[in-house]
């Protein structure tokens, strides 16, 4: 059996100017865990997630971080064949092949110095302002509980050995990255509506503007393309396999797509996909609908030719 763990690399131009906030970001924005003060946030420990790029080129990630002095990659199992785990002096990080990075402990300082770092790896990075908006954040302690999210903030059961809290965190960390990656084409969805808002207006006014075959064929692709990212290739509509044999850590995934909404916003997304087809299936339409009246004119013109052409020959 294939496995599609953390599946899913995006080969989609989001916008690189901030994207607007619609309901879905403004509510998952509202449920993030956003401390307020900046000596209570040195205080904490956190644990941030962020989507750099469309994808990562795995083999020169890995180089990257292996000749850097300051991180230690270890190992996961086996069938976690898309993350990578490296080990830094104070903290972690988990970077995931479709573009995105979560940190466990790290101060703003080293994450900026770790996408330097990382750069080269990255296949059409995002813009820097995309980034820094669209990101998540927790906060986490240590505790004799059960690993869990609580009340917007990640406990780790502080007695477990360190291959299992490791893979804890992995869960955590793989609902947040996809949450930030989500985050991402969300934002390319909103720069393709606002590209064809205008049809229902001119639809209205029954002036329906005049586009190319190639510019109608482009947002087909677009559209499409995303489509085909977000059902397809990304483990949006169900759990990844990874965690059909460690329910403990499918409970902990869970948990945290839930509280980031990510199967709701998953929802808004594709009802969003089907009316943007609709409209696009218009513009289709209306350009058949010129092709075929211009083959009917020119049969019509080739018909009223042959026509004069008997009529000189019999006259003559």
């Amino acid at each position: 059996m294939l496995l599609r763990l953390f599946r899913g690399s995006s080969r989609l131009r989001v916008p690189h100017e901030r994207c607007k906030s619609s309901k879905v970001g403004q509510t998952r924005y509202a449920r993030s865990v956003k401390k307020e003060g900046d000596k209570q946030k040195a205080e904490e420990k956190l644990c941030r997630a962020y989507a750099t790029a469309e994808e990562y080129s795995w083999k020169q990630l890995r180089e990257l971080l292996e000749s850097h002095g300051g991180y230690t990659l270890n190992q996961l199992p086996e069938d976690a064949t898309n993350v990578l785990h490296a080990k830094t002096e104070n903290g972690e990080l988990f970077f995931f092949s479709f573009g995105a990075m979560v940190s466990w402990n790290l101060s703003k300082p080293q994450l900026v110095e770790a996408r330097k770092i990382i750069a080269a790896a990255q296949l059409h990075p995002y813009a820097n302002s995309l980034v820094e908006r669209e990101n998540e954040e927790f906060s986490y302690s240590y505790e004799r509980a059960n690993s869990q999210l609580a009340n917007g903030q990640i406990v780790l059961k502080e007695d477990t050995d360190q291959k299992n809290q490791r893979l804890e965190r992995l869960a955590f960390s793989n609902a947040m990255a996809l949450s930030v990656k989500l985050a991402m084409w969300e934002c390319a969805l909103d720069e393709f509506i606002e590209s064809i808002n205008w049809v229902p207006q001119s639809l209205k006014e029954g002036q329906l503007r005049k586009l190319s075959r190639k510019n109608v064929l482009q947002k087909t692709g677009t559209l499409v393309a995303l489509s085909h990212e977000i059902n397809l290739r990304s483990d949006l509509l169900e759990n990844p396999d990874f965690y059909w044999d460690r329910p403990q850590l499918e409970e902990l995934y869970s948990q945290t797509c839930k509280h980031l909404d990510v199967h709701f916003r998953t929802r808004v997304i594709n009802k969003k996909l089907d009316h943007c087809s609709d409209l696009v299936e218009l513009l289709r339409t209306q350009l058949n609908e010129r092709h075929s009246h211009r083959l009917e004119w020119l049969i019509i013109c080739l018909i009223g030719t042959e026509i004069v052409l008997d009529l000189v020959g019999y006259l003559n």
